[in-house]
């Protein structure tokens, strides 16, 4: 039977022993569920002087994804991030310049360390 969301919880093991008596142990079960990969979307053709706003979402997934921005490799950020029950969205404004031309601007979304 698979896992599901609702299945999250504590869990109690009860063991009887006519010699021993009883015992318990317990344990917790966290269900991750993964987001579906982040989509990023904006005007991407700006020209040099001009403010790019870039939004990045990641729709589903629990618990909810956290997202990295990076502007050549290097993380950029923070940026705001707005929290649904079903998305997480974060938005990145950058001042451009001539040496952003075809520059590389990317957002992840991790969820306890994992990328979905």
């Amino acid at each position: 039977e698979e896992v599901r969301t609702e299945d999250a919880g504590t869990y109690e093991c009860e063991i009887r022993n006519f010699q021993h008596g009883a015992d318990r142990g317990y344990v917790t079960l966290n269900v991750i569920v993964p987001a579906r990969p982040p989509r990023i979307q904006g005007n991407i053709a700006s020209p040099a002087g001009s403010t790019l706003t870039l939004t990045c979402t990641s729709a589903g997934g629990q618990p909810a994804p956290e997202i990295t921005w990076t502007k050549g490799g290097q993380p950029i950020g923070p940026s705001p991030v707005s929290t649904t029950d079903s998305q997480v969205s974060s938005t990145l404004s950058l001042r451009l310049s001539k040496e952003d031309n075809l520059g590389r601007v990317t957002c992840k979304a991790t969820q306890d360390g994992r990328t979905p």
